[in-house]
């Protein structure tokens, strides 16, 4: 039955996460509920399954910690190439400097509320029908899916910006399911987040719009 309930709660989020822009034009504050459409489902998932708990967070804290330094790493290089005078932009021009911060803001909030559904809600679901190695595959290839679909993130990225997802998504897995705590993930995916969302003020913006 559960497997059933995650298994709607993520074909949701697909359906959301590629259809808000038609169905919210009429919002006023759209550009505020877009954000809130996209976090919900997630948190929906992690109440109705619960939340895996590890037996040792200090050692899932510290991995977080240095495995979020080695993506960042390989992110600022890759976000500074791209942004760099001349380069083509990953992204197109936000409307606003108001724009340019709800955008970080979303970006910093993003990872955590992932990791409470592709692990969490999926490593409680699996941990007792799988082994540990299948369901940190399953839940890096659903992450990496949902990064397909959506309209704004798969239109201009490449094959080794998904390897990349895939790989945060395995790691993030690992610090889970190997005595690690889900609020070492969410911790992970917010420092490996950070960077490329404060790369995202080197994007210009378009003045005199209203956002």
């Amino acid at each position: 039955m559960r497997v059933l309930v995650v298994t709607v709660i993520y074909a949701a989020i697909l359906s959301i996460n590629h259809s808000h822009l038609r169905w919210t034009a009429h919002f006023r504050f759209r550009k505020w509920l877009r954000p809130a459409i996209r976090l919900f489902p997630y948190l929906l998932g992690l109440c109705i399954t619960g939340s895996p708990k590890g037996s040792n967070s200090f050692a899932g804290f510290l991995a977080a910690i240095i495995c979020a330094v080695l993506f960042s790493l390989v992110q600022y290089k890759s976000m500074v190439m791209i942004l760099a005078p001349g380069s083509p932009e990953l992204y197109p021009p936000y409307k606003s400097r108001v724009e340019k911060y709800r955008q970080a803001g979303f970006q910093v909030l993003a990872g955590p509320f992932q990791e409470l559904f592709y692990r969490g809600s999926l490593v409680v679901v699996l941990q007792e029908l799988l082994p540990a190695y299948l369901i940190a595959i399953i839940s890096s290839l659903l992450f990496v899916l949902e990064h397909v679909v959506q309209f704004e993130s798969g239109r201009k990225w490449r094959i080794s910006d998904y390897c990349l997802q895939a790989l945060v998504g395995l790691v993030a897995s690992i610090i889970v399911l190997y005595g690690g705590t889900l609020g070492a993930a969410c911790f992970f995916h917010f420092l490996v987040n950070l960077p490329h969302t404060i790369l995202y003020f080197k994007i210009p913006y378009l003045k005199d719009q209203k956002c």
